[in-house]
C-alpha cells in the first residue's frame, strides 16, 4: 500500500492452537533509495502499479520475513547485527518482486505519487468540509484534469469518491455506536440526511 486508503479487513482463521500472527514492517526510504539506485538500470517496468496491491508472498520474501520475525528470540548482539542485513534483503525482494511495480514506480519518480500523497493527507484532515478539487489540484501543482487523472491512476477512484468513502466509513462506526441517522449524516459532513441515506445504502 503506497497511499492511505479506506480499507476494512477481518481475520478468517485463528485459534488458541494456531493463533493469528501479524507483523507490520515500516519501509525505510533510505534503504529503498540506495537499492533503487543500484537496480535502476534494470528494465523491470511498473507492472500497472496502483496504490493498493494484494498478492501471495513468494518463498524467498517469506523466508526473509520469517528470519526477521524470529530475531526476537536471538541475543541482543545477534539481533542488532542481523536485523539490518535481513531488513535490506526484505527491501530488495520487495523492489524486485513481480508485483513490486508500485514501489519501483514511486522510487524512480515515474509519477506524481508524492503530490497525490499530499492531496490525500489534505482530504483526510478535512473530509468533513466540502472538497474544492480545483483548489486542491493547484495546491499540489497540477491542473484539475491532470490531478484527476493522476489521482485515479494511483488510488483507483476520484478525489470526491475518496472523500465519500472516508465519510461513509466514519458514519458506519457512528451508527454502530448508537448515533441516529440524521445526527450521523451531519457529523460526517452531509447537508442532507436523505442524500446520506441514499449514498450509505
Amino acid at each position: 500500500m503506497s497511499h492511505d486508503l479506506p480499507v476494512t479487513s477481518h481475520i478468517v482463521r485463528a485459534s488458541k492452537e494456531v493463533p493469528y500472527v501479524a507483523m507490520v514492517l515500516r519501509l525505510d526510504l533510505g534503504i529503498l533509495r540506495d537499492l533503487s539506485d543500484q537496480i535502476s538500470e534494470i528494465n523491470l517496468g511498473n507492472g500497472g502499479a496502483q496504490a493498493l496491491d494484494v498478492h501471495e508472498t513468494d518463498a524467498d520474501l517469506l523466508d526473509a520475513l520469517s528470519r526477521y520475525f524470529l530475531l526476537v528470540n536471538e541475543s541482543f548482539v545477534e539481533a542488532a547485527i542481523m536485523a539490518s542485513l535481513i531488513l535490506k534483503e526484505i527491501h530488495f525482494r520487495l523492489l524486485m518482486a513481480p508485483r513490486g511495480g508500485m514501489l519501483r514506480k514511486i522510487m524512480w519518480g515515474l509519477n506524481r505519487a508524492n503530490d497525490i500523497s499530499l492531496a490525500v493527507k489534505h482530504i483526510q484532515e478535512s473530509y468533513l468540509l466540502p472538497l474544492n478539487v480545483p483548489m486542491l489540484a493547484k495546491k499540489v501543482g497540477m491542473s484539475t484534469s491532470s490531478f484527476h487523472a493522476h489521482f485515479k491512476s494511483i488510488l483507483g477512484t476520484s478525489p470526491l469518491q475518496y472523500q465519500k468513502q472516508l465519510r461513509l466509513m466514519e458514519a458506519k462506526w457512528l451508527l454502530l455506536s448508537g448515533h441516529t441517522v440524521t445526527s450521523t449524516a451531519f457529523k460526517v459532513g452531509y447537508e442532507s440526511a436523505a442524500q446520506f441515506g441514499q449514498e450509505y445504502k
